[in-house]
């Protein structure tokens, strides 16, 4: 019997890595809409709108102005930040599908601003380039490991997992404080909450803050190799070099 399409990838290492890598991204994507929607109460579709700010800040720092992947971190995590008081401060007063309709239009609006950025974001393409400051670590990782070249993506699993766990850690310690205790009870009943004195409207925007940065955090795993235009299982390497760093257009 002859298959109409090749499975030759699922038996590929580095295919499963890639997999596990984006496991782990989307784990700390969805612990943000876990803040949100589990403890607050608020059904956020922003989310995937601070994941792209977070993800094209991270990039144009580093691809266009040349700075240093661990400066380009805490900057797009500020970004994401910024974004959500932008959105939070007008909608956050806004209740149930309302505040979900507002939050559905701004990742729209981002989308669509990515998508027309022009040689600025890289349009449908993307931005395309090269962080030798996170090549370093890698290569310093893969060499402590002992890893083939096909295993690039090694270092950058090990350090999503890694900061999902930590993430997972954080977010389970917050729980239990008195300030995610007023996010439950905001999310049981907002009128007995804002009776009680608590300044529902401040937490509401601290919780969507933080979500934001995790989202931002979330696509910065991927960030330092998202350019690099090899696939899992190929041997060879079509990465830019320093010299060759480009923006795609």
């Amino acid at each position: 019997m002859t298959l109409l399409f090749d499975l030759s990838a699922l038996s590929s290492a580095p295919f499963w890595i890639n997999v596990g890598l984006l496991a782990a991204i989307y784990g700390i994507f969805t612990a943000g809409l876990q803040l949100n929607v589990g403890f607050t109460g608020m059904y956020n579709f922003a989310q995937a709108g601070f994941m792209a700010v977070g993800a094209y800040a991270m990039a144009i720092v580093t691809i266009s102005f040349h700075w240093s992947f661990w400066l380009a971190l805490p900057i797009s995590a500020l970004v994401s930040i910024g974004f959500a008081l932008i959105v939070g401060i007008p909608t956050l007063r806004l209740r149930g599908d309302y505040f979900a309709i507002a939050t559905i239009a701004f990742s729209e609006t981002i989308r669509y601003a990515i998508q027309n950025g022009g040689s600025f974001t890289g349009g449908t393409q993307g931005l395309l380039g090269f962080n030798t400051a996170w090549q370093n670590v890698s290569s310093w990782m893969m060499s402590e490991l002992s890893l083939p070249s096909d295993y690039f993506l090694v270092p950058l699993l090990i350090v999503g997992w890694l900061s999902f766990l930590i993430v997972l850690l954080i977010l389970s310690g917050l729980q239990r404080t008195p300030w995610g205790r007023v996010l439950r009870a905001i999310r049981e009943d907002e009128d007995a909450a804002r009776a009680l004195g608590k300044r529902v409207f401040a937490y509401k925007l601290q919780s969507l803050a933080l979500a934001a940065v995790l989202a931002s955090v979330s696509w910065s795993r991927r960030s330092p190799w998202k350019p690099c235009s090899r696939e899992p299982g190929q041997s060879g390497s079509r990465c830019p070099t320093p010299s060759s760093r480009r923006s795609a257009s």
